[in-house]
């Protein structure tokens, strides 16, 4: 996973080298409807496109170019990128560079599917519903801590420092 993270700069540099295109960062995306759900996609291109990073072992991205497909277990990812980044497609890139040029990049393209991606919102919804459930049995269990209000006492001004009780030098050197 370090690999990953070591080198995703430098994968998101050679596709937009390789498709002559700027891909923009992207923190966090909202889903436009749903609260409490997004996603994170590695680059936002162009108008309507965004992009899904991995860099993995050498025999993975291998198995990834000789394969031609997208690995299915992305696939649900990309989609609600998709959704949640109101965007119609996502290109998959797979980068090793310990391939050389020739070889360290796969970029295949993942076409918008509102049927499916209404498939993956039903399961959010479901996970979210679950979510609300159980926070809501653990806050049964476990009420809110209610903190005693805090009482402030009336400070007696005697305990101030008056002016007088300051020294000369200390006013003069700004101090107080």
């Amino acid at each position: 996973m370090q690999w990953g993270i070591d080198h995703e700069d430098e994968a998101r540099r050679a596709y937009s080298a390789a498709k002559e295109i700027m891909v923009d960062r992207v923190g966090f995306a909202i889903h436009p409807t749903i609260e409490r759900s997004g996603a994170s996609p590695d680059g936002l291109v162009c108008e309507d496109g965004c992009l899904e990073i991995k860099c993995p072992d050498t025999d993975t991205h291998i198995e990834y170019i000789l394969g031609g497909v997208i690995p299915e277990d992305y696939e649900p990812q990309m989609m609600w990128e998709m959704a949640c980044a109101e965007r119609a497609w996502c290109d998959f890139v797979s980068f090793d560079p310990r391939l050389g040029r020739r070889h360290e990049l796969f970029i295949k393209r993942l076409e918008r599917n509102e049927q499916r991606i209404a498939e993956i919102t039903d399961k959010v919804l479901e996970f979210i519903f679950e979510a609300d459930a159980i926070i809501a049995r653990l806050n049964e269990i476990n009420p809110p801590i209610v903190e005693p209000e805090r009482v402030v006492e009336p400070v007696d001004p005697e305990l101030y420092i008056q002016d007088s009780d300051i020294p000369a030098w200390a006013r003069e050197m700004g101090a107080v």
